[in-house]
């Protein structure tokens, strides 16, 4: 499972397709992230540096990319990788 960290407008180098999980995060039985029984495929791609394991981006509109890190990195580390792909250096 991967989460959105945010944009970044790095190079990536297309990838495979994956599931597209769902967003159940409203009400009292809120579940978070879950996969529909037939979710929608969406066009991963990764960037130089970081393994597809743990970082994959999703092209939004022409030049930008969503960066989704996995939930396995430590919190961190998230911060870390997103602050270096979208530029932000703080």
């Amino acid at each position: 499972m991967y989460t959105s960290q945010g944009t970044s407008s790095h190079e990536a180098e297309r990838h495979v397709e994956a599931d597209e999980a769902e967003c159940d995060d409203t009400g009292r039985d809120a579940r978070g992230s879950v996969f529909a029984d037939s979710p929608s495929r969406v066009r991963t791609w990764v960037f130089a540096g970081y393994p597809p394991k743990e970082v994959l981006g999703v092209q939004y509109g022409k030049s930008s990319f969503g960066v989704f890190v996995a939930d396995t990195v430590a919190p961190d580390e998230q911060e870390r990788i997103y602050a270096d792909l979208s530029g932000d250096k703080h």
